[in-house]
């Protein structure tokens, strides 16, 4: 699987049909008012003296991450792009407008620099791009001008440029966007132009060449039909991920928790007792301080089962893999009982124990209550997907739900089997796909053509590694436009990691055959990364040394190709891959972990990333160096060079970090 920084929710989507948005929930009751009597306006207001909310989003000319040069204050928001590579910084706002006024106070701004309202067009091919500027001289006067984007360069628009001697900080300035018109008001001045913005714009606040600070941001806008849409779409899918999160963590332990642990008279009373000796009461907290509350008195009452069972679970619900695992198994040495057997085997699971997890399984089977059978077939038919068996879990799932038709969680999790193994609503595309895959998609014949088109030179890249892959290979490819119908079939292959996950390779999916899953919305670009990785994978399966090979060389290699770009018809693999964006650990004892770590140790979630790092700055090292025999041989199902490579990490993670700190950052 590709992990994904998540942003998902936040990118632009292809609306496929209209939905009715709700902008108070989509921004936040505390940052929007609408208009009466119109959904579709309103007013949005951030003070920007604290934490920026997550439909802001930080934007950079220079390359890797630029959050630090965005600072919140209760002053204002400072905004800096004074050095080389972060020569304009912007904060751009998630809203597409038809009509709109923006408003705020410049507090102060560097001599040199620039301060403008940045709008964008939504359709490049309907609109133009706009910057409503005041710049401050080097001499400690000002400038303001109105300018139009051409597509390369923004020249001024004709007429609607300023001087002005002195300014007073704090300064209102004041664009507005109204009928075919924009105009720019501040320190007095009134400029105007015509403006073709069709389609509408997103606005955003920039500076450049310079420090600034800004406060109180206030946009009134008319909302534009297509950002509206697709607004409508990314909510309902933020709606899906926090719903199938909720499944995928308690689906199965929500029932366990529930139910009554068989404790004796005493250990009842003696756990009754400690609960009431705390305030607030444990059970009526959020999952996180509920788990600290419970842990405590697991320590406290240490020779008491339903402590330990409670603490555990609780742990499990709170996402502490460990630290659940430790209560359980403690509850079990203690009182051997068939609902902590159940929650143990959970607890292996995401631990990534899956032959642990079976084996307590079944232990918990022989006398397991009727009410926690359904949470019993859950995790069977988890555990079977883990495997590989899809159409043992989907079978699992279809029996378990013909008895329990009402248990959201089994629902939910045999739609998604029935997604990965016999999809209904997606369409055959009428010629194959990349490598010779059958597709099955909602994007439109141009879309996917487009697509396969940009793929080629990274296909390429794979028969450079692998000489001897074939020119067609068996399986499907699924592709969907949207990132709700993506996370509903995703969630019961990628459920504890389902807002990480971008892609999935399922060796036997749809219709017991090689499947990759991606979702177009996430963004075009994640589309191909997220397609070159996952394809790998099953490309390198076809062959012999593909097989049995490490985790680290198939995901690290993965890794590798996708992070490649296309400069001037030639593959570059000059920068940092964007999971690793905010820095990445390449010392001796995390490289070992990663080279040793077989199966689905590979994938514990404490571990993944590091792991993920790891297998690709070997694979870089090693594609862009002087070992590049070393990697054909490992590709070609050579091990004897393993040993040796393990042998020596100390001396490489010096040298990796050496040479991936020179890599240029971002995607």
């Amino acid at each position: 699987m590709r992990l994904l920084l998540w942003l998902a929710l936040l990118l632009p989507l292809v609306p496929l049909h209209a939905q009715e948005l709700d902008p108070v929930e989509f921004f936040g009751a505390a940052f929007f008012v609408p208009e009466p009597d119109n959904p579709r306006a309103g007013t949005l207001k951030l003070a920007l003296d604290g934490d920026l909310p997550a439909f802001v989003d930080l934007h950079s000319s220079g390359d890797g991450d630029c959050s630090d040069r965005f600072v919140p204050a209760a002053a204002g928001l400072e905004i800096r792009a004074d050095e080389k590579l972060h020569r304009t910084c912007e904060a751009a706002i998630d809203l597409g407008a038809d009509r709109l006024v923006v408003s705020f106070l410049a507090v102060s701004l560097d001599r040199g620099a620039t301060l403008a309202v940045h709008l964008r067009a939504l359709d490049p091919e309907k609109g133009r791009d706009y910057l409503c500027e005041l710049r401050r001289n080097r001499d400690g006067s000002f400038q303001l001008q109105l300018r139009v984007g051409d597509g390369a360069r923004f020249n001024p628009v004709p007429g609607a440029q300023a001087q002005v001697a002195e300014i007073e900080f704090p300064c209102e300035l004041t664009v507005t966007l109204q009928g075919g018109q924009i105009s720019l008001a501040a320190a007095g001045q009134n400029l105007t132009g015509a403006a073709r913005t069709d389609g509408g714009v997103r606005p955003g606040v920039a500076v450049s060449d310079g420090h600034a600070r800004v406060r109180q941001l206030r946009l009134d806008a008319a909302f534009a039909a297509s950002w509206a849409e697709d607004a409508a779409r990314r909510l309902a899918a933020r709606r899906a991920l926090l719903r199938l999160r909720d499944l995928a963590v308690g689906g199965l332990l929500q029932g366990v928790w529930a139910h009554e642990y068989p404790a004796t008279a005493v250990q009842r009373e003696q756990f009754a007792a400690a609960l009431a000796r705390l305030n607030p009461a444990p059970l009526t907290l959020e999952a996180a301080p509920r788990a600290g509350a419970l842990a405590a008195i697991a320590d406290e009452l240490a020779d008491n089962p339903q402590a330990q069972h409670m603490a555990g679970v609780a742990a499990l619900l709170a996402g502490n893999v460990i630290a659940g695992r430790e209560y359980l198994t403690r509850a079990e040495k203690i009182a051997p009982a068939p609902i902590t057997r159940l929650a143990l085997a959970e607890a292996y699971r995401r631990a990534g124990n899956p032959t642990a997890a079976e084996t307590a399984l079944a232990q918990a089977a022989a006398s397991l209550p009727g009410a926690l059978k359904p949470e019993h077939a859950l995790l069977t038919a988890r555990l079977s997907a883990a495997r590989g068996d899809l159409g043992g879990a989907a079978a699992t799932l279809e029996a378990a739900l013909k008895t329990w038709p009402e248990h959201a969680a089994l629902r939910a999790y045999c739609e998604s089997a029935r997604s990965l193994t016999r999809p209904a609503a997606l369409a055959p595309a009428p010629r194959a796909g990349p490598l010779g895959l059958r597709v099955l998609s909602d994007l439109t014949d141009k879309q996917l053509a487009v697509l396969t088109a940009r793929l080629e030179p990274y296909l390429e890249k794979f028969r450079v590694w692998l000489p001897n892959l074939a020119r067609q290979l068996a399986g499907t490819l699924v592709i969907y436009n949207g990132p709700e119908d993506y996370l509903n079939a995703a969630l019961l292959v990628a459920g504890d990691q389902l807002d990480n996950v971008a892609g999935m390779y399922l060796p036997a999916g749809i219709e017991g055959k090689p499947t990759v899953l991606a979702c177009r919305g996430f963004g075009e670009d994640e589309l191909l990364r997220t397609l070159v990785h996952e394809l790998w994978h099953l490309a390198f399966a076809t062959t012999p040394g593909g097989k049995d090979a490490p985790r680290w060389l198939n995901e690290g290699m993965a890794v590798y190709l996708s992070a490649g770009r296309v400069d001037r018809g030639a593959m570059n693999y000059d920068r940092l891959p964007e999971e690793f964006a905010d820095g990445l650990d390449l010392c001796p004892e995390s490289l070992r972990r990663a080279l040793a770590a077989k199966g689905a140790d590979f994938y514990v979630p404490a571990a993944i990333r590091a792991n993920y790092a790891a297998g690709w700055a070997v694979v870089w090292h090693l594609a862009s160096g002087d070992n590049v025999s070393l990697l054909r041989r490992l590709l070609a199902g050579d091990s004897e060079p393993l040993a040796g490579l393990a042998a020596g990490l100390d001396r490489l993670a010096p040298e990796l970090g050496r040479r991936v700190a020179g890599l240029k950052k971002g995607s």
